[in-house]
This record gives C-alpha cells, structure tokens and sequence, in this order.
C-alpha cells in the first residue's frame, strides 16, 4: 500500500522531499492518525472465563499460575493453568494461554461523537412525529415509556445540550476460520451494541456497531460463565447511566453531558436466554415472558398464561447469585429457572420486556426456511424442488387394538399406581402415544410427558379415577 503510494505520488511529479515524508512502516500512519480502538486486555482462564489484570508483560517470580475462581464459598478452585510457555528463538518466554480484549465504551462514543454531522443526526431520533403506527423501535411504548429515575421524565426528553442515547445488546457465536476445517466445531463469541438513534440504514454497519469484544474459542462459556465479561461492559453502562462528559465533540467545542442506556437485548434463543439468565428453550420455564410450564406447551390460551413478574425473578436471581454451594444453585434453578446475570445491575434493565429473538434467526434462519424447505421441498435433497416428494414425518408405529384395548381398561379400573405403569420400562412410548392421540389429548414430549397428560385427562373424565401425578 505504502509503495503503491509513493509510486503514484512520483508518476504525478510530486516532489521528492514531500515522497519521503511518508512513512515507510504502515503502523506508523495508523499509530500517528490514532486508527487503532482504545482497548484493554484480561488475562481469561480457558476453563472457567474469569478475567485477571494483564499488563501485556511477562510475568516474573512470584506470579499467578492458575486460575482462582470459585463460583460458590464452597467450590472447589477453578486451578486451571493460565499460563504457557513458548520458545522464540532462543528465548523461552511465559504467555497467556488465553487473552480477552475489551473495547471501552466511553473511547468508541467520544470517536462516534467527533465524527462530522453524527451528532446532528443521532439527537434528532428520539423526536419522531406522532403517525399512530409502529414503523420504528422509537414507535414502541417501551421506548416512549422509559423514565429517567433522577427527575422522573421520559429519558429521551430534551435536556438542553445533553445527548440521550440507546443501544440494543448482541451476542452470537460464530466459526473463527469460516467453516472451512472439515469436521472441526470452533466457536467463538462476540459481544456487540448498536446504536439505535442511528438511521435504519446506518445501524448495522460495521463502522457504526461498537464490538466490546470477542471470546476466543475453541468452546463458547457456558450458562453463567458470560458474566465475566458482561461485567466489564455493564460497569460502564452504569457510568453512563449517571452521564459521561465529554470535553469536546464535533458540534460542541466546549464539551457535553451524555447518557446511554441498553435496551433489548437481540440474539437468538439460546444466546438470549443465557444472557438473560434465563433457562434453555426447553427447560420447564421456556418463555421469556411467562412462566407457562413446558408441559403445557400447546396450551394456546392466552389469558392463561401465567404472568412473569420482574421483582420476583430480580429476588430469585439475586437467591440463586449469593447460594453458598452449587447443589444449592441447582435446586432454586430448577424450582424458578433463573439464574443471575451482570445485566441486572443495570437498576433499568427488565429481562422479560427487553428479551427479543432477533429477525435473522426467527424468520430467515427460522420460520421462512423451514416453509421453504419442508412444506414448499425447495431443497438440494428435493429433484426439481416442486415438493413432488415431499417428506412428512412419520407417527411411531401403532400397537395392536388389543394391547391399546387393554391400557384403555387399565386407565378405567383406577389403579393407584397408574402413572408408575405408564411410566415403566417395560411400557412402549408409541402407546402412549397413540392413546394421546386418539382421544384428543397433546401427544408431543416425552414419556413422562404423555403419562402425566393420560393421569390428568383420566381424572377429569372417569369421576372414580384419582389423579396421582407424582
């Protein structure tokens, strides 16, 4: 690049004095025009994730060698080396086995807002003509509804020369060599936010979008183990909750107040529910919004959905952070499926308002691929893709109308132990199943899913029958 110029420059005649003022290293330039993102880098456990200080020096003697993390007062140590050894050339030097580099937040918004014309662009988002549609996330009653607790006003109300500003928060994993080693699983997380007072147009571009920062792989943290580095962004979102000054930015020479918040929080299901502190899409709690349990899955019923309430999961969270053992973790999870994350320190923040599926996963990734390729057969695996072959998915073999006869019988005559035979061993599921299915009843799940529908709709159609569900 760098001789490419000098070429051009003296092709144009350019002076030969003014040629040799270019720097012959391209680093130089960078560093000079102050390219490179003002980042902070964390020594990472491979294991566990938590994050130490790293001064980019090699350590010497005495020096943490493993990793010390306890999720509880009465785990056991993570004692996970974080250090390794690498010979260049002659030398043998200790390095990180693994490195997390965070982007500060405050760094990316005061090079956002020294770029010419953002500023005017960004504060005019949140003033947006009444049309009674929602074309926007600006449209929405959360957004019109969201309050600033230190005077009580709508958040993105003017307030002289202050900026008010709102990010979505994103997480997903992706392969870091382009799904091009065969048979190879490598993940790697990024974390991201995008401004949302941007244009449509203008959000997600890569210029425009604040990485905080890439997990490195080979694996991706597990459950709780994220909120190692989400506590590194969320310790600066509560900075600019109270407001950030910026001595000077494009439009206002003599510095301004800014506040930023992050409102919704866009990923797919899995990264959504583990960022939320939620549990998986098929744990018993599996909705974002309600506590509908999963049994009940197809229960379409809205007014019967049962209600999640955010100070209750705020406590059962909080519960679940301060248990002094893991057993004593699993036990509240089960009972409530929360666990705590970082993101609620954040005093604004509602897990259940603000958990989103984004677009790409929902639709593209999601409902209008499976049209396509199931219902319409336009697949590789489909000759012509006119869905002439279409496959439908098979119902389990069905048992002899004796043998059904025979359970029919069994489900009359009360058996107090009716769900251990369900339930047993010995007992086929495409029995059961075909018992749900030929009365009406839900026939999707597991065993123990089918034996609990057939006690409860038994109990509510033989009156001499006694519900015994557990």
């Amino acid at each position: 690049m760098i001789a490419g110029l000098r070429s051009t420059l003296s092709a144009a005649s350019v002076d030969e004095n003014t040629i040799n003022l270019i720097p012959k290293d391209p680093r130089t330039i960078v560093d000079r025009i102050d390219l490179d993102p003002r980042t902070i880098s964390y020594l990472q456990c491979p294991a566990c994730y938590a994050l130490y200080e790293y001064t980019g020096v090699p350590p010497v003697e005495p020096y943490q060698k493993t990793c010390t993390y306890r999720p509880t007062p009465t785990s056991p140590s993570c004692n996970v080396p974080l250090w390794t050894e690498r010979r260049i050339g002659a030398k043998t030097l200790v390095v990180p086995r693994r490195k997390y580099v965070h982007q500060s937040l405050k760094e990316w918004m005061g090079r956002m807002l020294s770029r010419p014309c953002v500023e005017e662009i960004i504060d005019e988002a949140p003033h947006r003509t009444p049309t009674g549609r929602i074309e926007d996330i600006w449209d929405s009653s959360v957004f019109n509804n969201f309050r600033d607790t230190e005077d009580g006003l709508p958040f993105f109300d003017k307030r002289g020369t202050e900026g008010r500003y709102a990010f979505s928060l994103g997480a997903d994993s992706f392969h870091p060599l382009g799904n091009l080693e065969a048979k190879q699983s490598i993940s790697s997380t990024a974390i991201y936010m995008v401004l949302l007072n941007l244009p449509e147009g203008e959000r997600y571009k890569y210029k425009n979008m604040y990485l905080a920062g890439v997990i490195p792989g080979p694996s991706k943290p597990s459950m709780e183990q994220i909120n190692h580095v989400l506590a590194l962004l969320v310790k600066e979102l509560l900075e600019f909750w109270k407001g950030v000054y910026f001595t000077s930015t494009a439009r206002y020479n003599l510095g301004r107040m800014v506040k930023c918040v992050v409102i919704p929080l866009v990923c797919d299901m899995l990264a959504a529910r583990q960022m939320a502190g939620l549990g998986s899409v098929t744990s018993k709690f599996f909705c974002t919004s309600c506590r509908l349990p999963i049994q009940d899955i197809e229960n379409l019923s809205k007014h019967t959905w049962p209600e999640r309430l955010l100070h209750e999961q705020v406590v059962w969270a909080r519960e679940w952070r301060d248990c002094k053992s893991e057993r004593e973790r699993e036990r509240l999870f089960k009972l409530h499926g929360v666990r705590w994350s970082a993101l609620l320190e954040l005093p604004y923040w509602n897990p259940i308002l603000y958990s989103v599926v984004d677009q790409m996963h929902a639709a593209y990734l999601g409902l209008y691929q499976t049209h396509c390729r199931r219902l319409w057969g336009i697949d590789l695996s489909v000759e012509g893709g006119d869905a002439s072959v279409l496959s439908v998915s098979k119902s389990p073999s069905r048992p002899r109308d004796a043998v059904l006869k025979h359970w029919l019988n069994t489900i009359r005559s009360n058996p107090r132990n009716l769900l251990e035979q369900l339930s047993a061993k010995s007992t086929a599921k495409q029995i059961l199943w075909h018992l749900c299915f030929d009365n009406g009843l839900r026939y999707a799940g597991s065993k123990d899913t089918l034996a609990k529908e057939i006690v409860q709709w038994a109990s509510t159609h033989y009156l001499n029958i006694t519900p015994f569900l557990y």
